[in-house]
């Protein structure tokens, strides 16, 4: 599974007239202060090395790893990025853990009542995209197309071994178990392709955005 570091989010009853108004900034403060309860809550040893009126740096220990949050407040949005350190440089050094960690922010951001349409996206270079592009998941977890790409390469090699089995019998003159041996790879090829691909699939749509819920970046 990827990971996407990045999150968009609303205040699901928004105050303020603007970045400038103080009912926003008041707003922005106490959401910079439930991410960190947040994260208190999971578990995770909170810093606070910045605070502002529009931003929040956090700096967690979550199961004896580092990661960074930085929270900013762009109205009507909050933008989020949380993801792993090294050396004070990102680095995916244990996925699992970092995975856990996103996963169950995700689903505390998304049961609390006092944010919605939160959606996650890719780790690129200037944050999320500023304009709605339907890049964006429900999940900050995304399955990766390269183990399907391997899986399929087993499979593909299995069917290969069986065409080669079956040559060989039909060389030794056993021609209805070189015939059998042939279809029965061939089958167990095209069984097990639709199993994964349906599986792929299947992934694919929990963790996209439900239709017609392509963002929540302004147009």
């Amino acid at each position: 599974m990827r990971i996407r570091p990045w999150a968009v989010f609303l205040r699901s009853a928004p105050l303020g007239d603007g970045p400038d108004d103080p009912r926003w900034i008041v707003e922005s403060r106490e959401a910079g202060q439930i991410i960190q309860g947040i994260f208190a809550k999971l578990g995770a040893s909170v810093s606070v090395t910045d605070a502002q009126d529009d931003r929040w740096t956090f700096e967690l220990i979550y199961k004896d790893h580092h990661y960074l949050c930085r929270f900013m407040a762009l109205y009507p949005l909050f933008v989020l990025r949380l993801y792993e350190l090294k050396g004070g440089t990102p680095f995916s050094r244990r996925p699992a853990i970092y995975a856990a960690l996103v996963e169950r922010f995700a689903q505390e951001l998304a049961n609390n009542p006092r944010f919605c349409e939160a959606l996650w996206y890719p780790a690129q270079e200037g944050g999320p995209p500023v304009v709605t592009d339907g890049s964006g998941t429900s999940s900050p977890l995304a399955p990766s197309a390269d183990l399907i790409w391997r899986i399929q390469c087993v499979l593909f090699l299995a069917a290969c071994g069986g065409l080669i089995a079956s040559v060989l019998r039909l060389f030794s003159g056993d021609f209805g178990i070189a015939l059998s041996t042939l279809i029965g790879s061939a089958i167990f090829f095209c069984l097990a392709h639709n199993v994964v691909e349906t599986a792929w699939r299947s992934l694919v749509s929990k963790t996209s955005a439900p239709k017609g819920e392509k963002g929540v970046l302004p147009r």
